[in-house]
């Protein structure tokens, strides 16, 4: 593998674990939609813009980490793989606000069963969960728009090195 700075460490972490739990989430919706109680229901177009809210974080993070093996560490982004992952850190930016909106939808409601009946290990692990999805999601966010500016940086650093190298020769 080659030889990343920390930070882009954790970047590719992130990534795969997204990419496994929204693709998990991902498929358990789909077998629901598909279920015949579900695609009968009032429900169903709200499951579809779920499923597809869960699809394009899935393929962002396939991108991610694609980027990453693929550009990294000193090559430029192509102008195609810079579209796409600018258009996908903006839609994912939209669904992170609607996952922060869940958090405290869920912490309230967490509230709510906790003076009715006490701790509710399910609700907790959700909210939980939901808590380290938006810190993972916006981590990666924040370092999908620093990637190209990263990239182009290594990039003239190397051809820098290369032309102090032939000006020594």
């Amino acid at each position: 593998m080659k030889k990343l700075a920390l930070k882009w460490k954790f970047f590719l972490v992130f990534s795969y674990a997204q990419l496994i739990l929204y693709g998990v989430v991902f498929l358990i919706i789909t077998f629901l939609i598909f279920d015949s109680r579900f695609n009968t229901s009032p429900n169903f177009n709200r499951y579809f813009w779920i499923l597809l809210g869960f699809f394009a974080i899935c393929f962002n993070n396939l991108t991610n980490i694609r980027a990453v093996y693929k550009y990294f560490p000193d090559q430029v982004l192509t102008s195609a793989i810079r579209i796409t992952i600018n258009i996908l850190g903006v839609i994912n930016i939209i669904l992170l606000i609607g996952l922060i909106i869940l958090f405290i939808f869920g912490l309230g409601e967490e509230i709510k069963v906790h003076e009715e009946q006490g701790n509710n290990l399910l609700n907790i692990t959700l909210v939980i969960c939901s808590l380290l999805l938006f810190i993972t999601g916006l981590y990666n966010i924040i370092l999908q728009f620093q990637m190209n500016k990263y990239l182009l940086r290594k990039n003239k650093d190397k051809l820098n090195s290369l032309i102090n190298l032939i000006g020594k020769e």
